[in-house]
């Protein structure tokens, strides 16, 4: 398969929030290096600079549990590259936690993982930096449209990539997302169980039972 990239240029308004967020979203981003937790309190601190919604529920009790499993099933499924291994550590750099929060941002986009397995691994940094800071993807409808590839690994055949991230019989469990519906308010979904179009139903009935929930309280007050 051949990957064709179009060149393209952002002036400073297309940028989401002020140069001064930009600059240090990228300082924090460009000296990262270490693990998975390091990398979970990194994107903790910059969620609010960042203008777009991660869809990652940071407020829950199992928080660092998730964005590992998370980070785990990106590696799994080749949206992001695997992280070096020191010992018995997985070190993520500037660029794995880049394609993170690129990924994040092409997913809440409606992009799936299969149309994003390696297309984010052959961008250079100064691209993903221009995705990560841009109003608008450039190139959304080209990725939604990707077919992507299905990887030959699995979890069990190739542990090496994962055990360091957590040994945990929890870390090992079904792969759950979730999907924001409104404020306090997400769908805890079984990864690919659902089609994107499923999804958008089960959001669209919540939301219809929501406001008629909503509607029923007020008129009892």
């Amino acid at each position: 398969m051949v990957l064709c990239f179009m060149q393209y240029e952002i002036n400073e308004g297309d940028y989401m929030g002020g140069r001064g967020n930009t600059e240090s979203i990228r300082e924090a981003v460009s000296s990262f290096k270490g693990t998975v937790p390091k990398a979970y309190v990194t994107i903790l601190e910059l969620k609010d600079e960042l203008g777009f919604d991660l869809d990652f529920n940071f407020n829950a009790a199992n928080g660092l549990q998730r964005f590992t499993t998370m980070v785990r099933n990106l590696i799994q499924r080749e949206v992001i590259d695997r992280p070096i291994k020191s010992g018995r550590s997985s070190i993520l750099n500037e660029t794995t936690l880049l394609q993170i929060l690129v990924s994040r941002k092409y997913l809440n986009e409606g992009c799936g993982m299969e149309s994003l397995a390696g297309y984010l691994t052959q961008l250079s940094l100064e691209e993903l930096y221009a995705r990560l800071f841009a109003r608008q993807l450039p190139d959304i409808d080209t990725v939604a449209g990707r077919s992507g590839r299905s990887s030959s690994t699995s979890f069990d055949s190739d542990q090496s990539a994962y055990n360091s991230f957590d040994s945990s019989p929890a870390g090992r469990n079904e792969l759950y997302r979730y999907i924001k519906i409104g404020a306090g308010m997400y769908l805890h979904i079984q990864e690919g169980r659902y089609s994107l179009g499923e999804i958008e139903e089960i959001k669209e009935t919540v939301k219809t039972k929501q406001a008629e929930i909503t509607r029923a309280r007020k008129k009892t007050e």
